[in-house]
C-alpha cells in the first residue's frame, strides 16, 4: 500500500534543483554575451541601418543585419532525444538524459521510461517501489513515514499498514502488544494482555508458548499472541523477517515464498514481479525494490541503477549520452552514446560549415556574423558567402574586402572628401572602385556652402575629389548707387578671393536702389529737366501718339495705348480707331463698333434671361438678345408638348404656350404622329401599326395580346380581369361558361387546353377532363379491381375511393361450396359443386361421405 506524501515534507530535490540552476547559469551566460556583442557593434538606427561600430571605431565591421530569434529556439533536440543540458532541447528542458516536454521538478516526477515506464520525454510519476533520486529518505520501520522508495502517484511511500513498529513488552502481568503501522504514516497502539494468574516474562505471559518448538509439527509460535498458529501457505502475507511462519521456510517482501530468493534483481510479490505472490521471479525491468543495482552513471554505460526484468541489473540503454559534445573551430564533437551492454562509442565529428559553433553545437542559424564561419556573414538567419567587390551591400560585414560604401562593396575605406564607391553618387566608372564624385553634386552633404561673400566652397563637389570654390564673376559684394555715382558690384575670382570692381555715372537716370536706372517709370526716375517718355528718359507726348502710361503725354490720359483728349471711361468707349471702327482717329474718344466688345465690358447672361450677350451695341452700352431668341427650349411633359420661349428684345422672356400630343407620346421635344411600339403612344392606347395609336380594350373584348387589354391580360383570347395561369382555369365563356373576361373553372367534364393525363381507371388517378379547378379523379363508384374466385376463396369486387384511391373491399372463403365464374357458387347440382368432405343434397352441400365406387 503506497500513501502520498506532499513534497513540502520531503525537502529539496538536490539534482533537479540543481539541473534548475544550470539552466538558469547558462541562460545568464547567453544574455551576457548578447550584451557584449550589442556594446562592440552598436545598435541600428536610421541613419546606421546595419549597425557601424562604436562611435570612435571608425568605419569597422558592422553589427549585422538584426535578429533571426535567438539560438536554439530553432534546431534543437526534440522530445524523448537524448540531451546533456536544457540549450539541446527544443523544449529547453533536459531531464534525467532526455528532453522532456516539462521541467519535471515534482517529488518522485521523472522523464526517463526507465523510471515511469511511460515514453522516454513525457514527465510522469516514478514507478512504485523504486526511488533513481533518492528523494524519499527511509525514515525507519519505527516512524511509521517514509520507506525509502516512490509510491508510483508522484509521493514517497509510506511503512505499509502492519508493519511492526515497536516491539512487544511485559510490565508486570500486564503484555502490552506489539504496535503496527497504519498505513498513513502513524504507528498504531494493538492493545494489552493481562497474563494473570501468570506473570509476564520477557515479552510474553508465562502461559505463551516461548518458540516453534513449544508448538506442534505444521504451526509456528505467535509471539504477539503467545498461541501456536498454523503455518501460512505459499502466497499468503507474513513478517519478512519470520520465515518461521512458512509453510516452506521463506518469507520474502513480506510474502511467504517458494524459496529463499534472495538472488540479484528477485522478488517474491506481484507487485515487484508482475508474477503471482508467492513465486520468486526476475524484478520488474526499470525497478531496484532491493537495491542491488547501484547507479554507475550514464559516463559509465554501466548499470543504471535498476534492473532489467531478467533477473539482472540493467545497463544504460542504447543512445545514453556518456560522453558530452562540444564544437571548436567550427568542429561539432558529436556526444558519445552508450551501446546498451556496457560500452561507450565515439560518435565523431561534424563541419559547423557555413556556421561556427555555437555553444556544444554547429549553429543552425545566425543572429550574429559570429555564429557564420570565417568567409561567411549572417544574413536573415542564414549564413552566407560574402560579396565580391561591386555587390550591393547593407554592412561592412558583408564584403570580403571589409568595406560597404555607398551600398555597395568597395575596394577601399573610400573615406576622404567628395569621393565615392557607386557609379551613382560618382556619375560615372564602375561600382566598387573608389573615385570623384561628379562635380555640381554633393550626394553625401560633405561639402559647407560658406556663402557668395565669402568667394569659398559652395556646397558642392569639383569633380577632382575636393569641395567647388565659388566661380569667378560671382557677386560678392552687392552694387550700390548715391549721389547718381553707382558703386559696381565687386566679384570672386575663382580662387577664393572677392574683387573691387569700380563705380560709374548715372545720369541721365538717377539712382534706383543699389544700382543706377536703365528706364524710367515715372518723371521723378530722371534727371532734373528730363521727362520719363516710353520709359526712356526725354520728351512727352502729342494725342494719338503711341503711350504705355498717362505721365508720357501732354494730355495727361493715356487710354487704349494711345494720348487720348480724355478720359474716355464711359461703357462701351474707345480712343483708339482699332476699337471704335470706321474712319475715326487715335485719339479721340468715341463709342465702340457694334457686335465687338474689345474691353470685355459686357458680361454675356444666359439666353434665358434674355439679358445682355457679351457685345457693344454701337450707342455706347451693352447689346441685349434680339426678339425671337428662344430663352427656353422645347420639351415634353407627360403627352403633353411644351413649346419654346422666345425673349422680346428688351430683355423679357414670353412664354411660347403647350400643345396636347394625346392618343400620341410627346418625344424629342415634339408631339408624335406615328407609332412603331406602344412606347409611341399614351398609357391607355397601344400600337396598332399602320391604324395608330388606339384605345386599349375592357375586360371581355377579344385581344390578340396582352398589350391590347387595360387589364394587361389576354387569355383565352379576350382581355382577362387576371393572368388566370391556374390549372384547369379558362377567361373565355366557350371553355368556362359565365362571362367572357372573368378567370374561372373550366367545365367539369371537358379539358380543352389538355392540362389532365388520362389514367386507367385500376389506379383510380385522373380521368383525363377537368372539375373545380382540378383535374378529375375517377369516382368512388368506379371499378378499379374486378370480382374474381380462385381456389376456393372470392376476391370482392374492389372500388375507387374518390380521392385517387383503390379500396381493397375483401375475400372470404367459398367453403362448403366451390368458386363459381367470379364469386362463390351458393347452391350445388353436382357433388362437383362441393368441396372435399362435403355432398351435394337437394341444392345444398352438406357433410357426408360419396358412395363407394362411383361418383357422389
Amino acid at each position: 500500500m503506497s500513501v502520498h506524501v506532499s513534497g513540502s515534507a520531503l525537502g529539496p530535490r538536490p539534482k533537479r534543483r540543481s539541473l534548475i540552476a544550470r539552466r538558469a547559469q547558462a541562460w545568464t551566460i547567453v544574455s551576457v554575451w548578447l550584451s557584449v556583442l550589442l556594446l562592440t557593434y552598436g545598435c541600428v538606427s536610421p541613419d546606421r541601418p546595419y549597425g557601424k561600430g562604436p562611435p570612435d571605431a571608425g568605419e569597422g565591421g558592422a553589427a549585422g543585419q538584426g535578429g533571426a530569434g535567438g539560438v536554439g529556439g530553432e534546431g534543437g533536440g526534440a522530445i524523448g532525444e537524448p540531451c546533456s543540458d536544457d540549450l539541446a532541447c527544443g523544449s529547453g528542458f533536459c531531464v534525467d538524459n532526455v528532453c522532456c516536454d516539462a521541467a519535471c521538478t515534482g517529488t518522485c516526477e521523472a522523464c526517463s521510461a526507465a523510471h515511469t515506464g511511460q515514453p522516454n520525454g513525457m514527465c510522469a510519476p516514478v514507478l512504485a517501489d523504486i526511488d533513481p533520486e533518492s528523494e524519499c529518505p527511509d525514515d525507519g520501520a519505527e516512524s511509521c513515514g517514509r520507506n525509502g522508495s516512490c509510491d508510483g502517484s508522484r509521493a514517497c511511500a509510506l511503512y505499509v499498514l502492519g508493519t511492526e513498529c515497536a516491539a512487544q513488552t511485559c510490565d508486570g502481568q500486564t503484555k502490552t502488544l506489539a504496535k503496527t503501522c497504519d498505513g498513513q504514516g502513524a504507528c498504531v497502539d494493538t492493545g494489552t494482555v493481562d497474563c494473570a494468574p501468570h506473570a509476564c516474562k520477557g515479552n510474553v505471559c508465562a502461559s505463551d508458548c516461548g518458540n516453534d518448538g513449544d508448538c506442534a509439527a505444521g504451526k509456528y509460535c505467535d509471539n504477539a499472541t503467545g498461541e501456536c498458529l498454523d503455518k501460512k501457505a505459499v502466497g499468503e502475507a507474513c513478517q519478512t523477517t519470520k520465515s518461521n511462519q512458512c509453510q516452506s521456510g521463506f518469507c520474502a517482501d513480506g510474502i511467504c515464498c517458494d524459496k529463499a530468493c534472495d538472488g540479484v534483481c528477485e522478488a517474491c510479490s506481484a507487485a515487484l514481479t508482475g508474477g503471482a505472490n508467492g513465486t520468486c521471479a526476475a524484478s520488474l525491468g526499470g525497478t531496484d525494490p532491493h537495491g542491488d543495482c547501484p547507479d554507475q552513471g550514464a559516463g559509465s554505460c554501466g548499470t543504471d541503477g535498476t534492473c532489467d526484468g531478467e533477473s539482472a541489473c540493467r545497463h544504460y540503454p542504447a543512445g545514453t549520452i556518456c560522453a558530452p559534445g562540444g564544437c571548436a573551430a567550427g568542429v561539432q564533437t558529436n556526444p558519445d552514446t552508450c551501446d546498451g551492454v556496457g560500452s561507450c562509442v565515439d560518435m565523431g565529428t561534424a563541419s559547423c560549415a557555413p556556421y561556427a559553433c555555437s555553444g556544444d553545437v554547429c549553429a543552425s542559424m545566425c543572429a550574429f556574423d559570429l555564429q557564420c564561419a570565417t568567409g561567411q556573414y549572417c544574413a536573415l538567419g542564414a549564413c552566407l558567402p560574402k560579396k565580391m567587390q561591386g555587390a550591393s551591400c547593407g554592412g561592412a560585414n558583408e564584403c570580403a574586402s571589409g568595406f560597404c560604401v555607398d551600398g555597395v562593396c568597395c575596394n577601399s575605406a573610400c573615406g576622404s572628401a567628395c569621393q565615392a564607391c557607386s557609379t551613382l553618387k560618382k556619375g560615372s566608372g564602375a561600382n566598387g572602385v573608389c573615385g570623384s564624385i561628379a562635380a555640381g553634386t554633393d550626394p553625401d552633404s560633405e561639402c559647407l556652402d560658406e556663402g557668395a561673400p565669402s568667394c569659398g566652397t559652395n556646397g558642392v563637389c569639383n569633380g577632382a575629389g575636393a569641395c567647388q570654390l565659388y566661380a569667378a564673376g560671382t557677386v560678392c559684394v552687392g552694387s550700390s548707387c548715391t549721389g547718381g555715382t553707382q558703386t559696381n558690384a565687386d566679384t570672386c575670382n575663382g580662387m577664393g578671393a572677392c574683387v573691387d570692381g569700380g563705380t560709374k555715372a548715372c545720369a541721365p537716370y538717377v539712382c534706383g536702389g543699389g544700382s543706377c536706372k536703365q528706364a524710367c517709370v515715372g518723371d521723378s526716375d530722371c534727371t532734373a529737366g528730363s521727362a520719363c517718355v516710353n520709359g526712356v528718359c526725354g520728351t512727352k507726348k502729342p494725342l494719338g501718339a503711341v503711350c504705355t502710361q498717362a505721365n508720357e503725354c501732354q494730355s495727361g490720359f493715356c487710354v487704349d495705348g494711345v494720348c487720348c483728349d480724355t478720359t474716355c471711361s464711359g461703357l462701351c468707349q474707345a480712343c483708339s480707331k482699332t476699337k471704335k471702327g470706321g474712319g475715326t482717329t487715335d485719339g479721340t474718344c468715341g463709342v465702340i463698333l457694334v457686335g465687338t466688345d474689345p474691353d470685355s465690358e459686357c458680361s454675356e447672361q444666359s439666353v434665358v434671361t434674355c439679358g445682355t450677350n457679351g457685345f457693344c451695341s454701337g450707342t455706347g452700352s451693352c447689346q441685349l438678345y434680339p426678339a425671337g431668341t428662344a430663352c427656353v427650349a422645347a420639351s415634353c411633359m407627360g403627352s403633353t408638348f411644351v413649346k419654346a420661349d422666345t425673349c422680346n428684345g428688351m430683355g423679357a422672356c414670353i412664354d411660347g404656350g403647350t400643345t396636347n400630343c394625346s392618343p400620341y407620346a410627346c418625344s424629342m421635344a415634339s408631339c408624335k404622329v406615328t407609332c412603331a411600339a406602344d412606347a409611341d403612344c399614351v398609357s391607355t392606347f397601344y400600337c396598332a401599326g399602320a391604324q395608330g395609336c388606339i384605345a386599349k380594350k375592357n375586360t371581355g373584348s377579344t385581344c390578340a395580346a396582352a398589350n391590347e387589354c387595360a387589364s394587361g391580360y389576354c387569355v383565352d383570347g379576350v382581355c382577362c380581369s387576371t393572368a388566370c395561369t391556374g390549372l384547369c382555369q379558362a377567361c373565355s365563356t366557350a371553355k368556362k361558361g359565365g362571362t367572357n373576361g372573368v378567370c374561372g373553372s373550366i367545365t367539369t367534364g371537358t379539358d380543352p387546353d389538355n392540362e389532365c393525363a388520362a389514367a386507367a381507371a385500376s389506379t383510380c388517378g385522373t380521368t383525363g377532363f377537368c372539375a373545380a379547378g382540378a383535374c378529375q379523379l375517377y369516382t368512388s363508384s368506379t371499378v378499379c379491381v374486378a370480382a374474381s374466385c380462385t381456389n376456393g376463396v372470392e376476391s370482392t369486387v374492389d372500388m375507387c375511393s374518390g380521392s385517387g384511391m383503390c379500396v381493397d373491399s375483401g375475400t372470404k372463403s367459398c367453403s362448403p361450396y366451390v368458386c363459381g365464374t367470379t364469386s362463390c357458387k351458393t347452391t350445388c347440382a353436382v357433388p362437383a359443386d362441393c368441396v372435399t368432405g362435403y355432398v351435394c343434397s337437394a341444392g345444398t352441400c352438406v357433410v357426408g361421405i360419396a358412395p363407394s365406387g362411383g361418383a357422389r
